[in-house]
């Protein structure tokens, strides 16, 4: 996150991958994307109210969320996860699954996330299976950030 906005540091693809507009280095809004709602989620409340009437919270497909209270909503069902999902938010078609990722201090560093088309992302597979992979990711991340510090 820099200046309350997401920033794309690092983009890895699959031999099956989808090409989305989303590049190392652009920046975009936190409350419309799993990895932004995975930032968010480590926030309090008071900080998340602010980002929200500085920035608003503009609509980017029908299934983005777009009042406050509800971004707050979701970012509890966040917590309560330990992952963020995006559910078509941010692009039709999409959905994304992203952890937060904090150092041993516990101060958040950001989010890795995993995005597949809809389609891809169903059932067991998009409810428990990448929500792991990405959780585990996030922690081995986190553990390589405590012994390299």
């Amino acid at each position: 996150m820099e200046h309350d906005r997401n920033v794309i540091l690092y983009k890895a693809h699959g031999e099956e991958a989808i090409r989305t507009s989303h590049e190392t280095g652009l920046r975009e809004p936190l409350h419309y994307s799993a990895l932004g709602k995975a930032i968010l989620a480590e926030l309090p409340e008071d900080r998340v109210r602010d980002i929200a009437d500085r920035r608003g919270l503009a609509p980017v497909t029908e299934q983005t969320i777009t009042e406050v209270d509800d971004l707050l909503s979701e970012l509890e069902a966040t917590r309560e996860r330990g992952y963020a999902v995006d559910m078509e938010e941010a692009k039709p078609g999409m959905r994304c699954v992203a952890a937060s990722v904090s150092s041993a201090d516990n101060s958040n560093y950001g989010a890795i996330s995993v995005a597949a088309p809809k389609s891809r992302m169903q059932g067991e597979r998009f409810e428990n299976e990448i929500p792991e992979l990405v959780k585990g990711a996030a922690n081995v991340i986190e553990l390589n950030s405590i012994y390299v510090e």
